[in-house]
């Protein structure tokens, strides 16, 4: 007669959990057996890397189609087309992402090299400078902003994009190959000479302003030295001054002024602090003052700001002085609008300048003399100007840049009434 085995309880309870386990899993099994977009996307990125890109196509297709808006896959689909040479298509299917959503900065990477590979610089450049308004210190974007820049010999736009790139990682090996390469490139050292007119009567102008300037783009920031030259009814006087914009923080920038003179078509002394701060998404703010020393009776304090914005090809800024002065009957309040288009580089471009109120720090605006001849501070009367300026390259080593415009300003003797002029400004600038 057969014994019967006894039962081994270990059996037993592990047969016994995998049951519960099989029990718990069953409603969710058809979840658990689905095929998901990521599982594609794997397979896909695993054939196209085999240059298998068709095959490639089928993958994406199918995490597409499972959903339609996994951007991972809408975005590797661009890279597959670029990888194919579709550039068209890859720009299409780029769009059709950053419909989804506008801020993908995995889609502005992927069309920017689409672009490179197309050999579009112009248009890899637009992507990457659309991309950093969303993320403006993405590393990869930045590497290809400079390398594109280089391209095109735009080496001036190139150093500064290098610059930030090497401030969020200074052993990026891109960046530091080019700073090497700029090295070649970039002219340190301008010289220049600029001449403003204010014309109420006559076509040599009653106003006349002439400057001599040196700048060197040093590694503690640029500085300049400038002498200053005014012409006003039949007086002429002399300034000297400096401008320093030294580097404070990765984000941040110092405006230091100074300056003396001993006539009385300039302020005996003038200094000026202005700190300018990157918010990001292509915004910058400051905030600072002007001091002007004219004699006991005039010496106006002005607190100044501005908000600028870079977007694209184009930049746009508003700025306030506030003029504080205890001979003054009144605070002094001036405006100043500024808009310009760039062209093929940081060095060409169109522009627009509105402004209301006497700016006497502004020497684009400034009429050569802070006091009427009576010594009356001019600061007092309203003016309005408007003009429009163009600025061209002449080679690698020479630029220009043109003003013109129009104006009236309020008589200090009658104060509702104008008087029109002209006023334009030509600037002439060398590197070496």
């Amino acid at each position: 007669m057969l014994k019967k085995k006894p039962s081994n309880p270990r059996r037993t309870n592990a047969t016994l959990f995998w049951l519960v386990v099989c029990a718990i899993c069953y409603p969710y099994s058809h979840i658990l057996g689905q095929d998901t977009p990521l599982q594609y996307l794997d397979i896909a990125r695993e054939q196209a890397y085999k240059k298998q890109y068709d095959s490639a196509a089928v993958m994406l297709g199918k995490a597409i189609a499972i959903d339609p808006n996994y951007l991972p896959a809408r975005t590797f689909r661009v890279r597959n087309l670029g990888y194919q040479e579709k550039t068209e298509e890859a720009v299409t299917e780029a769009q059709n992402v950053l419909k989804i959503n506008r801020e993908y900065i995995p889609a502005y990477i992927a069309l920017t090299d689409v672009y490179l590979w197309a050999a579009q610089y112009n248009n890899a450049l637009a992507s990457a400078t659309n991309g950093l308004f969303y993320e403006d210190f993405n590393l990869e974007l930045l590497q290809k902003k400079a390398e594109v820049e280089f391209k095109l010999g735009r080496f001036m736009d190139c150093r500064e994009t290098t610059r930030k790139l090497l401030r969020y990682d200074a052993t990026n090996t891109v960046g530091l190959d080019l700073q090497e390469k700029l090295k070649k490139e970039i002219r340190e050292n301008h010289v220049g000479v600029v001449y403003n007119l204010d014309s109420y009567e006559n076509i040599l102008g009653n106003a006349n302003a002439l400057s001599f300037y040196y700048m060197r783009d040093a590694k503690a920031g640029p500085w300049t030295l400038r002498v200053n030259q005014a012409i006003r009814a039949g007086r002429s006087g002399l300034q000297f001054e400096g401008d320093w914009y030294p580097k404070i923080s990765r984000k941040s920038y110092l405006y230091l002024n100074g300056g003396i003179s001993t006539s009385s078509l300039f302020p005996l002394f003038r200094a000026g602090g202005e700190i300018y701060t990157d918010i990001g998404k292509g915004w910058e703010v400051s905030a600072g003052f002007r001091y002007l020393f004219f004699n006991s009776n005039a010496q106006p304090l002005l607190l100044t700001g501005q908000a600028g914005k870079y977007w694209g090809n184009n930049y746009i800024s508003g700025r306030l002085f506030l003029a504080f002065d205890s001979q003054a009957p009144k605070t002094t309040r001036s405006f100043v609008f500024l808009y310009r288009r760039y062209l093929s580089s940081a060095r060409q471009w169109l522009g627009l300048i509105a402004a209301t109120g006497f700016i006497p720090d502004n020497r684009a605006l400034a009429s050569g003399s802070a006091l009427d001849d009576t010594g009356v501070p001019v600061y007092f009367a309203t003016t309005r100007r408007i003009g429009v300026s163009w600025q061209q390259p002449l080679g690698k080593a020479w630029w220009f840049r043109l003003t013109v415009g129009a104006g009236e300003q309020e008589d200090l003797n009658t104060p509702v009434v104008f008087d029109s002029f002209l006023w334009g400004s030509i600037q002439l600038d060398y590197s070496f």
